[in-house]
């Protein structure tokens, strides 16, 4: 980490340096995480999104398996969209709702799934979804045990440019915007 952090150091340095003297100059971190092991905390991914999708009845026509327990599916109509959405949501451990799932708004044919459990699982968890019961494990694995997490803070450097001390990550497109009209 130490070598990385220097190298990174460096060439932030060398692009602050090589730029033009009024020029503006912004660079910025898109996550930063937080260490989370003492959190006790699993990761669990699908052992093969195709066939749990299949298996809990959900009619799509794709999926795209993201970063570790999450992805996208699409759909041929915004009724099949639907119908997934609350088969997801209602998907439980017990008593507990385990997908947090986003419906697109802008494209009626997709939404995005994420597994929201994250305390150990017994090997005979039951996973109950659409009206069935599955044993957990036959459709995910445990991946590891969560060290770091995505926090919504970040660092932002810049030069010949003015920001606030502190603001949202997704407001810095309207700084820049701002910016740009000016000049």
């Amino acid at each position: 980490m130490a070598a990385t952090f220097k190298i990174l150091d460096k060439t932030v340095g060398e692009i602050f340096a090589i730029s033009r003297p009024n020029e503006p100059i912004i660079v910025m971190n898109a996550f930063s995480q937080k260490c989370t092991y003492d959190e006790n905390e699993y990761l669990y991914r699908q052992k093969n999104p195709v066939k749990f999708l299949e298996l809990a009845e959900i009619r799509f026509i794709s999926v795209e398996q993201l970063m570790t327990n999450d992805g996208f599916v699409f759909f041929n109509t915004k009724k099949d969209c639907l119908n997934a959405y609350k088969i997801l949501k209602q998907a439980k451990i017990g008593k507990k709702f385990i997908f947090d799932v986003e419906f697109d708004l802008k494209n009626h044919k997709k939404l995005f799934y994420q597994m929201a459990v994250f305390e150990y699982l017994d090997p005979n968890t039951v996973l109950y979804i659409n009206k069935k019961k599955i044993n957990f494990f036959e459709v995910f694995y445990k991946v590891i045990r969560r060290s770091g997490s995505h926090i919504n803070q970040g660092d932002v450097l810049y030069k010949n440019f003015k920001l606030p001390k502190s603001f949202s990550n997704f407001r810095l497109n309207l700084y820049i915007k701002k910016y740009f009209k000016k000049s």
